[in-house]
């Protein structure tokens, strides 16, 4: 979509992430869960846990969270909401996020229509 060749795309999501317009920063999450999951799923329970961060990243790095496919991704998210699961703004957020980790965990077959 944006033209990034593979070699500058992880400069690029980095770049938006620590210096991008600060009204979409945040999508750049989304990138880096997408691209480089192993990147993100050390990073993003520490963006999710650290409460100096604006809301919207916090919320944003938990549903980028739950974009990384993997068994290890519920576990992450189990262990996120006992954590901080009693902090009103995330909360819902990560109720949400565990539920469609776990959607996507499901079996097809298993899947409601």
């Amino acid at each position: 979509y944006f033209d990034i060749s593979r070699e500058s795309e992880w400069e690029f999501w980095r770049s938006e992430l620590l210096t991008g317009n600060p009204s979409t920063r945040h999508y750049a999450l989304y990138g880096i869960a997408r691209f480089y999951p192993d990147v993100a799923f050390q990073m993003l329970p520490k963006w999710i846990r650290e409460r100096r961060l604006p809301l919207v990243q916090r919320v944003s790095a938990i549903y980028a969270l739950a974009e990384i496919p993997g068994p290890e991704t519920l576990a992450a998210l189990m262990r996120l909401q006992q954590e901080i699961g009693n902090e009103a703004d995330l909360a819902p957020p990560l109720a949400h996020a565990l539920d469609l980790a776990q959607q996507r965990a499901a079996p097809s077959s298993a899947r409601a229509p």
